[in-house]
């Protein structure tokens, strides 16, 4: 193992001691080499449908502890962290969604999974979005997308989008991007307050600053500025109309993104949450309708 990685598995097997998370289990999973320089960090646990957790943008997927702790003990469910996220290899170039997409269909193929549960959090959704553009719905079970509009930026007023160009949006866009080039461990504070509903604890607060900071900033960037401009709406319409969709709006978002889905993707289901990361800080209500989906679908 690199050492880059031992240091990176040593800050994450402390921050789930910090959290009170499965300790040895916290660095006990392993590699899937997918390329001449790429080596995806993943996890895996349980037995049943396969559901695989898709971890948004710097985050890896220790951000799922509650969810593989409760699901796998009714599926088999595998959590991995993107290139240049977490525990995977750090690369110079490909740092973006399309590469993503083209990187979950060879974790997948390698694992050898079919009829999958495709679950993914923020910026994950365009991992997912991405797989689906270049693979289909064919070999999804169910789709869950946790807070995230399928376009980057939009000029239409009222648009669900990350952000729209409007002056206050694109000065927070600004804002954003100077953090992340010059205040990395800043703007991962800022995040982890307003992502969650409740007030952290300090050791909360170091584990998420922590893991988040295994991305590397350019990295980051490269991945923020694709997201700008990709626009996955046709993907979302097409899984809405194949295969069961579950939506997952937090409540500062629950306006626009009622009227768009209502208006685009009629057939998904929608479940409200307090913000955006509460499906770790809250995982209790988020779990069980999940939970009460997968029984549908199924």
């Amino acid at each position: 193992m690199r050492r880059s990685h031992i240091i990176a598995a040593v800050a994450l097997i402390a921050g789930s001691l910090f959290l009170g998370l499965a300790s040895l289990e916290a660095a006990a999973g392993q590699y899937a080499r997918l390329s001449d320089d790429l080596d995806l960090y993943y996890e895996d646990a349980g037995t049943g449908a396969p559901m695989i957790l898709v971890p948004g943008w710097t985050a890896s997927g220790v951000i799922f502890s509650h969810q593989i702790e409760h699901f796998s003990k009714s599926y088999h469910v595998v959590v991995y962290d993107p290139r240049s996220q977490g525990l995977s290899t750090d690369t110079l170039e490909h740092n973006d969604y399309t590469q993503h997409g083209r990187d979950l269909a060879a974790l997948i193929d390698k694992l050898g999974l079919k009829h999958i549960i495709l679950v993914a959090w923020s910026g994950g959704c365009f991992d997912a979005y991405s797989y689906v553009r270049l693979q289909g719905t064919d070999n999804l079970a169910a789709f869950v997308c946790i807070d995230m509009p399928p376009r980057g930026i939009s000029a239409q007023p009222g648009d669900w989008a990350s952000f729209s160009t409007s002056d206050k949006d694109l000065a927070r866009l600004r804002a954003q991007l100077d953090a992340l080039a010059n205040n990395r461990r800043g703007l991962s504070q800022s995040m982890a307050k307003a992502m969650n509903a409740r007030e952290l604890s300090a050791d909360e607060m170091t584990w998420f600053v922590r893991q988040a900071m295994l991305a590397p900033t350019y990295a980051m960037l490269q991945l923020r500025l694709d997201s700008l401009f990709s626009d996955y709406r046709p993907e979302a319409r097409l899984l809405a109309n194949k295969v069961p969709v579950l939506d997952v709006i937090s409540e500062p978002n629950v306006p626009v993104a009622l009227t768009w889905i209502k208006a685009n993707t009629p057939q998904a289901q929608t479940f409200i949450i307090k913000r955006h990361m509460s499906f770790w800080s809250e995982p209790a209500s988020f779990n069980s309708t999940l939970d009460a989906f997968l029984e549908k679908v199924h």
